[in-house]
C-alpha cells in the first residue's frame, strides 16, 4: 500500500525527478506547453466570429499566460511536496469523500476533467485525529480513491496540519491543510 520509496525512514533521498512525481511533472509540463496553442485557436475563433484577429490573438495570449501561471504554480507546489516526501512521517489515512468539480454537466464522461477533491482523516504521532482536503487537477477516470479507502499520508512531525497523500493513479497530491477534530 505504501510505495517502497516512502517506506524508508526520513530523511529520504527523494527528488522532484523521482518516479513518485512523474504524474505531477507531466501535468504541469503539459499545461505549460499546451497553453500557447490557445493563441492561434482563440485568434481564429475571434476572426471567424467577430472579424477581429488582433483582439483574438490578444485574448489568446492572456489565456495562455494564465495557463502558464497555473502550470508553474502546480510545479512549485509539487516541489514543496518533495520536502514532505523527504522528511515527512508516513501514516495511513482513510478517505472520507472524493469528488470532481468542473465539467459536471448532464453528459459527463470518464474523460471529464476538473478539480478533484479528496477528503481524508489521519492520525498524527500523538494519536490525535486530523481531517483535511487535498486538490488535484485531473480526469474523472483518474479518481481511484473512494469513501473508506486507505491511503498513505505524509506530514511533518512539527506541523502535522500540512500533509500530502499518495494515490496510484493521481501520484503525489498537492499540499493539503488539515484541522484537528
Amino acid at each position: 500500500m505504501i510505495p517502497q520509496e516512502l517506506q524508508k525512514n526520513p530523511p529520504r533521498d527523494i527528488q522532484y525527478t523521482d518516479e513518485l512525481f512523474s504524474k505531477n511533472r507531466k501535468k504541469s509540463k503539459s499545461i505549460m506547453l499546451g497553453s500557447p496553442l490557445l493563441i492561434p485557436i482563440v485568434g481564429i475563433l475571434f476572426w471567424l466570429k467577430f472579424d477581429d484577429l488582433i483582439a483574438g490573438l490578444i485574448w489568446g495570449a492572456g489565456i495562455t499566460l494564465l495557463g502558464v501561471l497555473i502550470g508553474f504554480a502546480l510545479m512549485m507546489n509539487a516541489k514543496k511536496a518533495v520536502n514532505l516526501c523527504q522528511n515527512g512521517l508516513v501514516t495511513i489515512g482513510t478517505v472520507q469523500k472524493s469528488m470532481i468539480a468542473g465539467n459536471t454537466g448532464k453528459y459527463t464522461t470518464a474523460d471529464s476533467a476538473g478539480y478533484i477533491f479528496i477528503h481524508v482523516i489521519y492520525k498524527e504521532n500523538l494519536g490525535r485525529e486530523l481531517k483535511g482536503q487535498v486538490t488535484f487537477i485531473g480526469a474523472k477516470k483518474e479518481i481511484d480513491l473512494k469513501e473508506g479507502d486507505q491511503v498513505p499520508v505524509l506530514f511533518l512531525n512539527e506541523k502535522p496540519e500540512t500533509f500530502i497523500l499518495y494515490s496510484e493513479t493521481l501520484g503525489i497530491s498537492t499540499i493539503g491543510k488539515a484541522k484537528y477534530i
